[in-house]
């Protein structure tokens, strides 16, 4: 899997950081996942969250106690 360069939206960091992610689909759809990502605004700190969901939906994972991420995924154009 990755990430495309056009259409991508982070409002707490660089675009760039989408580099960063790696992710594979299993046979049944499943996604797991990582990204290095800054979910706060201002914020330096960078943690790299485990994303898993499936293909059809979106994928989740915890950036830390308090906050979870949310990548939706969308059909390339």
């Amino acid at each position: 899997m990755t990430v495309a360069k056009e259409g991508r939206i982070l409002t707490t960091s660089s675009t760039d950081l989408f580099d960063s992610f790696t992710g594979q689909i299993d046979k049944i759809g499943n996604i797991s996942s990582f990204v290095k990502l800054n979910v706060l605004t201002g914020e330096s700190e960078l943690f790299t969250v485990n994303l898993v969901g499936t293909k059809d939906d979106q994928l989740q994972g915890e950036w830390d106690d308090y906050f979870d991420v949310i990548l939706t995924l969308g059909k390339k154009e």
